[in-house]
């Protein structure tokens, strides 16, 4: 299934280029990032640690529900936006 992603992540955006819609295809939110890590393989150090785990820091939206550290089992329908987004914080 193609779903679109909105990314408000200044590094990721860099890599992956702003202006067209990204469009991904997967039923799952780990299938929707898979196919962002195969298209771009620089993005998987952005998104997921030495464990395969998401980073803390990162939000995910998905089917208009706020997604912190989403399971990446989480499902996604045809059309839907899913959002990744990085809380930055500083001192």
């Amino acid at each position: 299934m193609a779903v679109r992603v909105k990314v408000f992540y200044p590094i990721l955006e860099r890599i992956i280029g702003k202006g067209e819609p990204l469009i991904l295809n997967g039923s799952t939110l780990a299938e929707c990032l898979g196919d962002l890590m195969r298209q771009f393989p620089a993005t998987r150090e952005l998104l997921f640690d030495d464990q395969g785990q998401l980073l803390h820091h990162l939000f995910v939206y998905a089917n208009e529900e706020v997604l912190n550290q989403p399971g990446l089992d989480t499902p996604v329908s045809e059309g839907d936006t899913v959002i990744i987004a990085s809380l930055i914080t500083g001192g």
